[in-house]
């Protein structure tokens, strides 16, 4: 089941940070499920199956 991105005024966004790499791996999702598997296909290439890799989550308020 896919996680809500929105929380009443809040809404989420969520991006995969490879440690090691230092930089992101994945733009943007708005669900963690998909960020997950960026992690994932990530840590499948060659090389990287000891990456650390964070899932950055981004919290924004929206008065309606």
């Amino acid at each position: 089941m896919a996680e809500e991105s929105t929380h009443g005024h809040f809404t989420f966004t969520y991006r995969a940070d490879c440690i090691t790499c230092e930089k992101y791996v994945g733009p943007k999702r708005k669900i963690k499920v998909d960020a997950d598997q960026d992690v994932f296909e990530h840590k499948a290439i060659a090389g990287n199956e000891d990456h650390v890799v964070k899932i950055e989550v981004t919290q924004k308020f929206h008065l309606f």
